[in-house]
C-alpha cells in the first residue's frame, strides 16, 4: 500500500498542500484558523498520514539542508555547464557547515515529499523550472535560480549575458573578413516557436545577437537563423546551400555533430568554414585548443549563487531578490582564421 502525501491530505481537506505542510510541521510564526487546523490534523489521522521520519528528523536538527532542484542526468552533462558549476557551488556551501543533496525526481507530483520535510534552502536549475519555484514560493523557502531569468518579482538568480556572447562571437567572424555567417539556432523539441524561447532566455538571446551584430555591420543575417532543423539539413541547405564562410552555433553538441559531418564531407574548418560554438567542447577526439566558444563563467556562476542564498537563508524573510548577470568570454582558437581568397564551398563542390 503506497504511503499517504500531503498532497493527498490537502486534497481531502481542500487546502493548499502548504498549508498542510505548516500545521503538520509546527511552522514557527504560521498562523491559521483553529477550525482549519483541526480539520488538517482530523484527516491525517483519517487517512492515516506517516511523515518521512528521517527527513523530520534532519529538518528538526542544526543542520543547514539544501537540495538542489532540477537536475536531470540526461541534459545536466550534455552541455558541458552543469558539472563544474554545481561542484563550485557545492563547495562553497560545505565550507559553511551547509550539508547538499540533490533532487534527482522528475514529477511535479511528489515536490511536497521533499521540499516540506527538509529544506532550508534550494538551488533550482532550468528545466521543471516554474512549478518548483512557485511551491517554494507558497512554502517561503529560500531560493536561487541557476542560469535562468527571474519570473516573480522577488527571486534571486545568476544567468549569463548570452546576447553580448552571440555579438563577440559574431564581429569576431566579421573581423577576419566574413561576412556570409550564417546562424544554427537550437533545435527545439515541438514546432511552437514561442513555447520554446520562454522555456530557456539563451534562445532568443543569441539568435539576437547574431541578428543584431550583423546588421550593425551593415549585414543581412543569412536565411536559416531561426529554423528548427537538424544539423545535417542546416549544413546542405543554410551552409552549403548559401556559400557561407562561417557559423556561430547554439552549443557545443552541434557544433561537434557539425564537425563531424564537415569531416566526412571534406570540408576543412576553418580553411572552407569558420566554426564558433558556446559552451566548452569536452570531447577526447576534439583538441582542447581546436574550437573556437564562447565560454560560461561556471565556477563563478555556482560561486555566487551559493553566496546568494547563504544570505537569503542568514536573513529570512529579509533578503530582497537579486539578478546577476556575468559576462562570457570569447576564446580564440584554431576553428576560426582570417578570410582566404578561396571560393565559399558549396554543395557542388562536395559532391
Amino acid at each position: 500500500m503506497s504511503r499517504v502525501t500531503i498532497a493527498q491530505v490537502a486534497k481531502h481537506c481542500s487546502v493548499a498542500k502548504s498549508t498542510v505542510s505548516k500545521v503538520l510541521n509546527q511552522t514557527e510564526g504560521f498562523n491559521v484558523r483553529p477550525e482549519v487546523r483541526d480539520r488538517i490534523l482530523a484527516a491525517a489521522r483519517q487517512l492515516n498520514y506517516r511523515p518521512d521520519g528521517i527527513a523530520r528528523n534532519l529538518r528538526m536538527s542544526n543542520v543547514r539542508m539544501v537540495m538542489v532542484v532540477g537536475y536531470n542526468i540526461h541534459w545536466a552533462t550534455a552541455h558541458g555547464i552543469y558539472e563544474g558549476l554545481l561542484a563550485s557551488a557545492i563547495d562553497t556551501l560545505r565550507k559553511h557547515d551547509v550539508r547538499v543533496y540533490m533532487d534527482m525526481n522528475q514529477s511535479d507530483q511528489q515536490q511536497d515529499e521533499w521540499s516540506a520535510a527538509m529544506m532550508h534552502g534550494a538551488l533550482v536549475l532550468p528545466g521543471r523550472n516554474l512549478q518548483v519555484r512557485q511551491f517554494m514560493q507558497q512554502m517561503n523557502v529560500p531560493y536561487v535560480t541557476i542560469n535562468d531569468q527571474p519570473y516573480f518579482e522577488n527571486e534571486s538568480c545568476v544567468c549569463v549575458d548570452d546576447y553580448q556572447g552571440a555579438v563577440d562571437a559574431t564581429e569576431h567572424l566579421i573581423s577576419l573578413g566574413h561576412r556570409r555567417i550564417v546562424y544554427k539556432d537550437h533545435i527545439h523539441q515541438k514546432h511552437d516557436q514561442e513555447t520554446q524561447d520562454k522555456k530557456h532566455y539563451s534562445i532568443p538571446d543569441r539568435r539576437r545577437g547574431y541578428v543584431d551584430a550583423m546588421r550593425k555591420h551593415g549585414l543581412d543575417p543569412l536565411p536559416g537563423y531561426d529554423q528548427n532543423v537538424q544539423v545535417d539539413e542546416f549544413l546542405d541547405q543554410y551552409i552549403l546551400g548559401q556559400r557561407a564562410t562561417a557559423t556561430v552555433v547554439w552549443e557545443n553538441t552541434q557544433a561537434v555533430q557539425l564537425l563531424r559531418l564537415c569531416e566526412k564531407a571534406g570540408i576543412d574548418v576553418p580553411k572552407d568554414l569558420n566554426m564558433v560554438c558556446f559552451n566548452e567542447i569536452n570531447y577526447d577526439s576534439i583538441p582542447s585548443d581546436f574550437m573556437t566558444v564562447v565560454d560560461l563563467p561556471t565556477q563563478e556562476m555556482g560561486h555566487q549563487v551559493s553566496e546568494m542564498l547563504l544570505k537569503q537563508m542568514d536573513n529570512p524573510g529579509k533578503y530582497e531578490g537579486q539578478k546577476l548577470v556575468l559576462p562570457e568570454t570569447l576564446r580564440i582558437r584554431q576553428s576560426t582564421a582570417v578570410l582566404t581568397a578561396k571560393k565559399a564551398v558549396t554543395a557542388g563542390s562536395i559532391r
